[in-house]
């Protein structure tokens, strides 16, 4: 349970991240691809 919640966590900062940036959705898929594998943004 703790990793979906912190799963949840970073979708919700991935999508405070892409309103601030304007980032278009395949830009989002990329980022939870590279956060889920241990990238920064």
């Amino acid at each position: 349970m703790e990793h979906e919640a912190d799963c949840f966590m970073l979708k919700e900062e991935v999508k405070n991240y892409l309103a601030c940036n304007n980032i278009d959705k395949d830009d989002f898929n990329a980022i939870i691809f590279l956060q889920t594998n241990g990238f920064s943004l």
